[in-house]
């Protein structure tokens, strides 16, 4: 029987790859895949289940990686996304790359569904690592580049309110030790991180999930606003019936009729029950 030479071992212990799935609450938190060289994702050769009623987990086996395929893994903790390459052939196919692509959209798409972008204290989150992906075909920038992407998506971000102090607004300045990138990250707290496009990535992941929470607010502001201005418009009618209208602020409005109390809010559901209160108040005195 011939043996196997010790880098032969190697190279076969190399091309195996073993991974942990994990499910929690339905949703994955960590998993792997093969990708041939024409974009089609490959299944494992073999796939055990975990002794275990409580979760959902799998380990997940590819005897042997070829030469030419893709093979890469993905996890969640409570702090990070985590990507990392298995084996990345030489050559990189426009099709292997365009399934890592989908991959990677997946699973922002799965971790957008979890962050609240409407909440001033929920949109900031160090899961944003999920932006930076596998980043297998992305371009080497040069602090050159990496100063005007800065510069240029600070320019963009100022552009928007900071109701609460929370935009991630950034600089950059050359210290002693060279090109640091400086970033507020609550209220007027900053932290300092050597110029890397790595920082900057992650830094722009933030603004991203930032401008995401604008607009959400700004459509909140919209919908406010003409929801206040509905309810003002009934205040002819609350008097006309001796009742009182005053405004608390974003709260919405404050109605005193027949010695009872209420705030309306500014939204749909207390909008259509003010209606209905003057729509009663002006059958009554008719």
């Amino acid at each position: 029987m011939k043996r196997k030479t010790k880098k032969q071992t190697q190279d076969q212990n190399q091309s195996r790859f073993v991974f942990h799935r994990a499910t929690r609450s339905g949703l994955p938190t960590s998993s792997a895949y093969v990708v041939r060289p024409d974009g089609s994702l490959r299944e494992p050769d073999e796939v055990l289940s975990m002794n275990d009623a409580t979760v959902d987990d799998q380990i997940t086996i590819w005897h042997h990686v070829q030469e030419d395929e893709l093979s890469l893994g993905w996890s969640k903790t409570s702090q990070y996304h985590n990507f990392w390459s298995h084996h990345v052939p030489s050559q990189l196919t426009a099709e292997a790359l365009q399934t890592v692509e989908r991959l990677e959209d997946n699973i922002r798409d799965q971790h957008d569904s979890l962050i609240d972008y409407a909440n001033p204290y929920g949109w900031d989150t160090s899961l944003h690592t999920v932006r930076l992906g596998w980043e297998l075909n992305r371009p080497q920038l040069t602090q050159a580049q990496l100063i005007e992407v800065v510069n240029h998506t600070q320019a963009r971000l100022k552009k928007l309110p900071d109701l609460y102090y929370e935009r991630p607004d950034a600089r950059v300045s050359l210290e002693g030790n060279g090109w640091r990138l400086i970033l507020r990250v609550f209220d007027e707290e900053e932290r300092t991180y050597a110029l890397s496009q790595y920082e900057v990535e992650r830094w722009m992941a933030r603004v991203e999930a930032f401008e995401k929470h604008a607009a959400i607010m700004a459509r909140r502001r919209e919908a406010e606003e003409r929801y206040l201005a509905h309810h003002l418009n009934l205040r002819a009618a609350i008097r006309a019936a001796g009742g009182k209208m005053s405004t608390v602020g974003a709260d919405g409005v404050l109605v005193s009729i027949n010695e009872v109390t209420r705030v309306y809010a500014l939204n749909q559901e207390d909008s259509n029950e003010l209606d209905d209160l003057v729509k009663r108040l002006v059958h009554n005195h008719s």
